[in-house]
């Protein structure tokens, strides 16, 4: 397994290409069809921001050790995507900018120790919080790809598809 650091710097590497890509998103390209099967543009940014948000529960719960939540439900998952798909363009992004920073913080505040601690996904898994980042970067690799922006999977760390080919 990678180190965590350079898990989270593949994460924040791949976070700023995902923001970089959306300046200039307009109303009408979010509601475009993204590559994902009923969802639109604005669905898939709801998903990566929700989907930020339940990775920061995680990652404070590690550091507190105070139980959280990824998601309540995978129920309340859906609901809340398609909830916040239709905002316009400028407050996804916003979204997506302010929950990807906030996760960044709260792996900045994790202390060594903490990554070790085990947390529970919403799908009952019990991993380590080191997982947490990996399965971040992967959210985000792969739903750059399904916006449909231009993103291909060819912009994808050689490591993480290497890993990611292995686990196929």
């Amino acid at each position: 397994m990678l180190p965590i650091a350079e898990v989270l710097n593949e994460l924040n590497d791949a976070t700023a290409a995902l923001i970089s890509d959306l300046d200039g998103l307009t109303d009408a390209e979010a509601r475009e069809p993204s590559l994902l099967p009923g969802w639109s543009r604005g669905h898939v940014l709801t998903h990566l921001a929700r989907n930020a948000e339940g990775g920061t529960r995680l990652l404070t719960w590690a550091r507190t050790g105070e139980s959280s939540y990824e998601y309540l439900s995978v129920a309340t998952r859906a609901q809340a995507i398609e909830d916040g798909a239709h905002r316009p363009a400028r407050e996804l992004v916003e979204d997506v900018r302010r929950t990807a920073h906030a996760l960044t913080q709260a792996a900045a505040a994790v202390p060594p120790d903490a990554w070790q601690h085990t947390i529970t996904w919403t799908t009952g898994q019990h991993t380590p919080a080191e997982q947490v980042p990996e399965s971040r970067l992967a959210e985000v690799l792969i739903h750059h790809v399904d916006l449909d922006n231009g993103y291909e999977p060819g912009g994808w760390p050689a490591r993480w598809t290497a890993q990611m080919l292995d686990r196929a």
